[in-house]
């Protein structure tokens, strides 16, 4: 029971990660094939299709290019925006996140099986707006920045949970391979978009379906914080 509870409440913990993580890439612009205006390929960069060049007629992307991937830059055409324009989503989620820390001292007494049930839904809506909405980027600022604020708050309800369900000799174990696997995340992301696919969405959506999960079933059985009944006097 305790090893199944441990793995619920790991993956209620990391499904975000892998919609954060990935945004490091944005700034990994594509590569391009160009054409002059006589029909020949000629070689060029984003930089010359966004100077206009004039030897430029058409252009399009080069999927078969490693460094090619179908993400925000190209749904919002977003090609020839500054790195720091693209960094701004990233930026949303970490302020948003700062703001839910601060709320999270109101919640530290409250039931955490009703706050992890609570904010796993909640961070279910903003991934689905996210999937959503990826074509606009006001929706997109908006959603990022709701989710930091959802997920800083999950995580923060959810490791304690976790522990508190967990027997003394086993949290530091416990502790340590769950932020191990968090941080290890972002190794699987390149092999997936070099081998497997460069749609960015496909491990957009697998979060999601990980989050739905957990909120209509795994949440069902999973009991209630021994240290929250001992405060009731429950025990």
């Amino acid at each position: 029971m305790q090893l199944l509870a441990f793995f619920f409440l790991w993956g209620a913990m990391v499904p975000s990660s892998t919609l954060v993580y990935p945004l490091a890439l944005l700034i990994n612009k594509p590569r391009v094939v160009c054409y002059a205006p006589s029909g020949l390929q000629i070689a060029c960069s984003v930089e010359d299709i966004c100077g206009e060049h004039p030897g430029i007629k058409r252009w399009h992307v080069d999927w078969s290019d490693v460094h090619s991937i179908k993400n925000y830059v190209i749904d919002l055409d977003m090609l020839c925006e500054s790195d720091m324009a693209l960094g701004a989503l990233g930026s949303c989620y970490f302020i948003g996140a700062l703001v839910g820390l601060i709320g999270l001292f109101k919640l530290s007494s409250a039931s955490r099986l009703l706050l992890a049930k609570v904010t796993s839904v909640l961070a279910a809506v903003c991934m689905t707006g996210i999937v959503v909405a990826h074509q606009s980027i006001n929706m997109l600022f908006l959603f990022y920045g709701a989710l930091g604020v959802v997920c800083s708050l999950n995580v923060c309800i959810i490791l304690p949970y976790m522990l508190e369900l967990t027997p003394d000799e086993y949290k530091v174990r416990q502790g340590t391979l769950i932020w191990a696997f968090h941080r290890l995340l972002p190794i699987f992301f390149i092999p997936y978009l070099v081998w497997v696919s460069k749609e960015w969405l496909a491990f957009q959506l697998a979060p999601l379906f990980v989050t739905f999960f957990l909120v209509y079933f795994a949440f069902r059985w999973m009991p209630q914080s021994p240290v929250l009944l001992y405060r009731q006097g429950k025990y």
